[in-house]
C-alpha cells in the first residue's frame, strides 16, 4: 500500500522524551498478512492524526477478509510504543455490521459440537469430552489464558452481528475496559437463541497460576435446547423457553477454564412451555410408575434457584407444573453425572 506523512517534530535536542508531534499519516490500499490471522487485513483509506504525544483515528476502516469495521479512538502516549516498560493505552470504540470469528484464526475449525462450556463443564465434572479429556479438547480450541495484555484502556463495541462456530449474535453491544493484568466487561448484551442476553465479566491476569474472576450471565426467553447445547451437556434433554440469572465466582486456569474447588456461585431459573426429552432417567420414572407420558414430560412452568459449589448443583425445592402429577423436585447434580435427586408426585389413585 500507500503511506503518506506530513508530521512536524519539535524536541529539546538532548530530551527527545519531551518531543511533541503535529501533523498526520494518511494510509492508502494498505494490505498485510499475518501468521496469526487467518484472513488479510487492510486500510483502504485512512488517516490518523497527531497531536503532542496522542495518536487520534475518526472511522478507520478495517478491513478484515469479507468484513469491514471503523475504529475511533485516541491513543494517550505514543511513546509508549517505544519504552518497553510503559503500557500504550488506547481508548476509543469499534462498530461494524458484521465479524467472522472463526474467519480470523488461522486455525483449522475444530468439531462445531465442541464448544467452551462444555470443554468447562468437563473438567469440573471430570468427564470425558470430545473423544478424550479436557486438555486436548482446550487446546484443540486453542484456549489459553495470557499472562498480561500489552495494552490498556478501553474499548465500546457495536457489531451488528457476530459469527461464530455455532451460529450468530445479533445487535451486541459491550464496554472493555483492559490493562495488562486484568479485563472487564460490562453492559455486554446481544441477541441469541430467540432472546436476549446480558452479561459481566471480571478476569484478573498476571497469576501464574490461577487467574480470579467474576462472571454474571442474565438470560431472558431464550429457546432452553439451543442455549444449553453450547454450553452444557444437558441441551438435548431440554425444551422449553428459559429466563435465568446466574452469578459465579472463581478461579481459571492456563487454559481460561474454571478450577472446581473454587467454583462456586447461584442462580435463579423459570422453564416454561415445555419439558424433557427422553432420557435414561425419565425412562426409568416411566417404566417404574407405569405411567408413559412421563418418558418425555411435558412442564408448563418450572421456576427455582439453585447453588453451585464443590462440582455440585443444589436444587431447591421447587414444583414442575404442568408434568405429570406435578412432582416437586429438589436435591443434589453432580457435574460428573451423579444424581441426588427427590421427587414426589401427585399421581391420580388409579
Amino acid at each position: 500500500g500507500k503511506v503518506d506523512v506530513d508530521v512536524q517534530v519539535e524536541s529539546p535536542v538532548k530530551n527527545f522524551r519531551e518531543a511533541r508531534f503535529r501533523g498526520n499519516v494518511r494510509a492508502t490500499e494498505i494490505h498485510a498478512t499475518h501468521p496469526g490471522l487467518g484472513v488479510p487485513l487492510g486500510i483502504p483509506n485512512g488517516e490518523v492524526q497527531l497531536s503532542g504525544t496522542k495518536a487520534t483515528v475518526r472511522d478507520l476502516p478495517v478491513q478484515l477478509g469479507a468484513d469491514r469495521v471503523l475504529i475511533t479512538g485516541e491513543l494517550r502516549d505514543l511513546f509508549a510504543l517505544l519504552i518497553p516498560e510503559q503500557t500504550p493505552h488506547f481508548q476509543g470504540t469499534l462498530q461494524g455490521s458484521r465479524l467472522n470469528l472463526p474467519g480470523l484464526s488461522p486455525r483449522p475449525r475444530p468439531d462445531p459440537n465442541l464448544t467452551y462450556g462444555k470443554v468447562a463443564f468437563a473438567k469440573v465434572g471430570d468427564r470425558p469430552v470430545g473423544g478424550g479429556g479436557f486438555i486436548a479438547a482446550a487446546e484443540a480450541l486453542g484456549l489459553r489464558r495470557p499472562e498480561n495484555l500489552p495494552l490498556g484502556g478501553s474499548l465500546d463495541l457495536a457489531l451488528d452481528t457476530v459469527l461464530d462456530n455455532r451460529g450468530r449474535m445479533e445487535n451486541l453491544r459491550a464496554h472493555v475496559d483492559f490493562g495488562p493484568s486484568f479485563m472487564e466487561v460490562t453492559d455486554a448484551s446481544f441477541k441469541r437463541f430467540g432472546g436476549e442476553i446480558h452479561t459481566t465479566l471480571d478476569l484478573s491476569l498476571g497469576s501464574p497460576e490461577a487467574a480470579p474472576f467474576s462472571f454474571s450471565l442474565d438470560v431472558r426467553d431464550l429457546d432452553a435446547g439451543g442455549f444449553l447445547s453450547g454450553a452444557t451437556p444437558l441441551g438435548e434433554a431440554v425444551r422449553g423457553t428459559l429466563s435465568m440469572e446466574l452469578d459465579l465466582i472463581g478461579t481459571l486456569d492456563g487454559f481460561l477454564l474454571p478450577d472446581r474447588p473454587a467454583l462456586v456461585g447461584s442462580a435463579t431459573f423459570s422453564l416454561s412451555d415445555g419439558g424433557l426429552n427422553s432420557t435414561p432417567l425419565t425412562q426409568a420414572i416411566s417404566a417404574i410408575l407405569g405411567m408413559e407420558s412421563l418418558r418425555e414430560p411435558s412442564i408448563e412452568d418450572w421456576t427455582g434457584s439453585l447453588v453451585v459449589e464443590q462440582g455440585r448443583i443444589l436444587l431447591a425445592d421447587a414444583t414442575i407444573h404442568g408434568a405429570p402429577g406435578n412432582p416437586e423436585v429438589g436435591g443434589r447434580v453432580g457435574l460428573n453425572g451423579e444424581l441426588d435427586l427427590r421427587s414426589a408426585f401427585a399421581l391420580p389413585s388409579h
